[in-house]
């Protein structure tokens, strides 16, 4: 029976651009190797890959195969397999085989066995190849720098944080899992935050990119630049994905140079309010009369500090309105 032939050898292959890889193997001492790489076309798989269900040879010399460069090399004489499906895909095949030929042909009991056998090893190599890309996907996840918090969007409760999301904050993997956003961000109420990823489950907007800050365990608050988003894959659990930035360094950069802009502004302004003072008097004849190729040149001089001061007080009208400290005064003005 199939029995006979498993104890011989019985291999799961991999087929991938005619190339035959022994993934697993059960047989005598002087079987292939786990990892050995054969040419697919001198396998009896290449009977068997291509065709929809299982193919069987119980005496291979006195078979259509007979002349097969599998038999030349490998002498076996039974042989039965079949095409291998990991997530519907063609992967490789199932096969027994055996060095001494079977006295009957293999019965309709033996096909439906290895098709069973073959389904069931499909499966298990499929879900390993799941886990497998989920375990990289999560270290991949764990590793990047950017904090990553997913959470439901029904209950806002974390149910994943990766390891800069930890450190960031300050709480453990399971401490955060009983947490939701509103708990770090003190800016925010529950209302507020509810209101404002209302647009993404609605789908008015894709994405949402904002700064605010995220408070550690400690007490101390950092500044971070948010991008949110709503992911709704078909028949999967809808989930709020958000990539969070420390912009710590950021913002201190963009103090330091607010302050430098502001100082620099400032010490120009004041010799320059001197300088335009006094060449104001000159010109308005305090100091006596003055000769016409002076004045055309006292002239372009007060011009061009005009035109320094305009520009000192856009730079400072600037940093009033990044501030936030602009005072802006609405009047309705007729345009006729």
């Amino acid at each position: 029976g199939l029995g006979d032939v498993y104890k011989r050898q019985g291999i799961v292959s991999h087929i991938h651009n005619d190339v035959y890889t022994v993934e697993y193997i059960v047989g005598p001492d002087k079987a292939p190797e786990p990892g050995a790489k054969f040419d697919f076309k001198e396998t009896y798989c290449s009977q068997t890959f291509l065709r929809d269900g299982p193919v069987g040879f119980h005496h291979v010399a006195h078979s259509e195969i007979g002349s097969h460069p599998c038999y030349q090399s490998f002498k076996l004489e039974a042989y039965l397999g079949t095409p291998l499906f990991v997530n519907n895909r063609r992967y490789g095949t199932l096969n027994f085989s055996s060095s001494s030929p079977r006295e009957n042909v293999f019965s309709e009991n033996d096909m439906s066995m290895i098709q069973l056998f073959a389904q069931w090893i499909g499966n298990e190599l499929a879900r390993t190849t799941s886990e497998q890309q989920l375990s990289q996907f999560k270290t991949t996840l764990d590793l990047t720098r950017d904090c990553v918090f997913m959470f439901d969007p029904v209950n806002l409760r974390y149910f994943y944080v990766n390891q800069g999301a930890m450190e960031q904050v300050g709480y453990s993997y399971n401490e955060l899992l009983s947490m939701t956003p509103i708990d770090i961000k003190p800016e925010f109420t529950s209302e507020q935050f509810t209101r404002m990823i209302e647009t993404l489950i609605t789908g008015e907007e894709t994405s949402i990119e904002f700064e605010t800050v995220h408070q550690h365990k400690n007490g101390s608050r950092i500044p971070v630049d948010i991008v949110l988003q709503y992911i709704a894959p078909e028949n999967e659990t809808p989930r709020f994905v958000a990539i969070v930035r420390d912009i710590t360094e950021r913002k201190r950069i963009d103090n330091m140079k607010n302050e430098f802009i502001s100082t620099v502004s400032h010490e120009l302004l004041t010799p320059l309010t001197s300088i335009r003072g006094s060449i104001g008097l000159i010109t308005g004849g305090a100091t006596g009369d003055i000769p016409d190729k002076v004045m055309e040149m006292l002239t372009i001089a007060n011009n061009n500090t005009e035109r320094l001061l305009l520009l000192i007080n856009d730079i400072l009208d600037l940093q009033k309105i990044e501030s936030g400290k602009m005072e802006f005064r609405f009047k309705y003005l007729d345009l006729y």
